[in-house]
């Protein structure tokens, strides 16, 4: 049985977790001995939350689906009927979750757990429930983490300001008709008077982040890595990277379902956000509506002080000897950068010449398989391997070369 124990501690919580282990890649990248001797801001731990109804871990405070938010505890859920407690899948405060139940209200629901804080800037941690669920977390009405998915209770970190004496969290579903939960919840200040610089992502399935599988520790979800969840590595650390990027998503698609407008809800200036998108705009788009998104985005990122970067995305697999000038909206996207004065990014040739330099059948082993757990099924011709993933994020990191400094 856990310990219901509340603990207040100092921590050096870790940033989004990353990628150790990926193949190396043509990029020249060398980590700069600046980056070595950087120290972030301490942090001390607040609050240590083991959501589900078996009690508390050690370190951890209980909060089950029947903890009701009161002042005098300073937490709790506004609204019990709308979760519950359920088993999950790992360890300690891994071992079970509270289920948020879809009420239809989506990001306007008021089932949300409420922690009572002093205004500041904090770094939350949030812990999926397990290998059923798939959540997309928000904080103070906006999204934070998209389609974070249980397999071995995948994890992610962000930094945010909290000023009016109360956070709240609401998880939602992060694939459409999914189940969605938490397993536990992490509250740390930051001693800082304002949060990390940032890197923004907009993106689709090849740049957002993916989580191993709940029976293999080694391999990922679909076998598949999108590059923005590499990109931190190559980066200075003083950066933390948003990675908003979902699975399936195209410009105006991102722009309307309150993924842009929680970017813009939280980006400073200074800030960067880095758009990687079209892939998928031909599908459920048009080029007009494709200019019109891009132009939005640009404006409402520079009305902000925040520095827009458009990134062309990569080919597929099988585009190797076949010369192709242009792929997606590439073309349109040119045009506005051109336009607009905005940095690009021309992924597309970047890892187009990388691939005629390895050829057809090195670029194909590069992608993700159609069938992670049966490779005579053949490659996805589109989807990113890890290791692929890594190098396009060392040729992202390399053509915003402030990024490095």
């Amino acid at each position: 049985m856990k310990n219901r124990t509340a603990v207040v501690v100092a921590s050096s919580l870790a940033a989004s977790s990353l990628i150790a282990s990926c193949a190396s890649s043509p990029s020249g990248l060398e980590t700069p001995q600046s980056w070595l001797s950087y120290e972030a801001p301490s942090k001390t731990t607040v609050y240590k939350f083991d959501f589900g109804g078996a009690g508390a871990a050690d370190g951890f405070t209980a909060a089950g689906a029947d903890d009701a938010y009161s002042k005098e505890k300073g937490f709790g859920f506004r609204n019990t009927a709308g979760v519950r407690n359920v088993e999950s899948a790992g360890e300690a405060e891994k071992a079970d979750a509270v289920e948020w139940i879809d009420d239809g209200k989506g990001m306007k629901s008021e089932n949300t757990f409420a922690v009572d804080l002093d205004s500041g800037i904090y770094e939350i941690t949030v812990t999926a429930g397990g290998p059923m669920f798939r959540e997309s977390v928000a904080a103070e009405g906006f999204f934070h983490v998209m389609d974070l998915t249980g397999g071995v209770n995948g994890t992610e970190t962000w930094q945010m300001p909290v000023t009016d004496g109360q956070l709240d969290i609401l998880v939602t579903a992060g694939k459409k008709d999914t189940r969605y939960a938490l397993s536990s919840l992490e509250i740390a200040k930051v001693e800082t008077e304002k949060s990390a610089p940032a890197v923004w992502l907009c993106g689709d399935s090849t740049v957002c982040a993916y989580y191993k599988l709940p029976d293999d520790a080694e391999t990922f979800q679909y076998g598949r890595n999108g590059w923005g969840q590499h990109l931190g590595k190559y980066i200075h650390p003083k950066w933390q990277v948003r990675n908003l990027a979902t699975g399936g998503q195209f410009a105006r698609g991102f722009y309307t379902s309150g993924q842009h407008e929680s970017v813009m809800a939280y980006i400073k200036p200074g800030d960067y956000y880095i758009i990687a998108i079209g892939i998928n705009d031909k599908t459920y788009s048009n080029e007009s509506e494709y200019y019109e998104t891009l132009c939005a985005m640009i404006d409402e990122t520079r009305a902000k002080g925040a520095v827009p970067v458009l990134v062309y995305q990569q080919g597929r697999a099988q585009d190797v000897g076949k010369n192709l000038e242009s792929r997606w909206f590439g073309p349109k996207m040119q045009e506005v950068a051109a336009e607009k004065g905005v940095k690009l990014v021309n992924l597309f040739k970047i890892a187009g010449d990388y691939y005629e330099s390895i050829g057809a059948d090195g670029t194909m082993a590069l992608y993700a398989p159609k069938d992670v757990k049966d490779a005579s099924k053949g490659t996805d011709t589109m989807h990113l391997s890890p290791a692929l993933a890594n190098t396009l994020a060392q040729f992202v990191a390399r053509e915003i070369p402030e990024l490095r400094e």
